[in-house]
């Protein structure tokens, strides 16, 4: 398990790397703690997320993956996710943010519109 980790950690190193050639600079410090207000307010609302930190989706989830979730904010990521297992799944589609009739995913608490998702 300890080889699996790091092999994911240097993965993440990586992707933490090619971070500005998928959307600009990794986040900075100031952005990071908005993104962790932002997640314990919204849970993983990726726009509203976006909007409190004053980025985009896209620079929100690449920080998710390759910081919060693989790399040196782990702690807090696994602490979130035992709070998000224990709290259900989403009353609203984490692409628009509405609500109404929804596809639940399996592994996590998100849940979509079958057209938000394109399916």
């Amino acid at each position: 398990a300890e080889q699996k980790f790091e092999t994911e950690k240097e993965t993440t190193n990586t992707m933490i790397q090619d971070h500005a050639l998928l959307e600009g600079e990794p986040l900075t410090q100031t952005e990071r703690i908005a993104l962790n207000e932002a997640i314990d307010e919204h849970d993983k609302q990726w726009p509203k997320i976006a909007k409190a930190v004053g980025t985009t989706p896209c620079r929100c989830l690449i920080h998710y993956y390759s910081r919060y979730k693989w790399g040196d904010e782990r702690e807090r990521y696994l602490e979130k996710k035992n709070q998000w297992e224990l709290s259900g799944h989403s009353d609203y589609c984490e692409v628009c943010d509405d609500g109404g009739d929804l596809i639940l995913c399996d592994g996590c608490p998100s849940a979509f519109h079958i057209h938000c998702i394109k399916l």
